[in-house]
């Protein structure tokens, strides 16, 4: 028989979807904005290359040596 009660799993969705909604909306503003500065100062055809530049950046930093498992930081030093 369920319980009139909500369980802490019904307590914790409604923060966690709110969270997730946000998140996802205030990302998709900031890329609009970014990608309109980015076409407001060049042609549109050096968006694909300023994003396979990310990429290559994201791909780069990815390959940085990590300190140690158990060092007081797990972040690449050279951030």
């Amino acid at each position: 028989m369920a319980s009139s009660e909500p369980s802490s799993w019904n307590r914790r969705v409604l923060p966690a979807g709110a969270f997730q909604f946000a998140l996802i909306a205030g990302v998709t503003q900031l890329k609009t904005a970014a990608n309109a500065l980015v076409l407001s100062r060049f042609e549109s055809q050096a968006l694909p290359y300023l994003y396979l530049l990310g990429a290559l950046m994201t791909a780069s930093l990815t390959l940085l040596p990590r300190g140690r498992p158990d060092g007081p930081t797990e972040s690449p030093g050279i951030l």
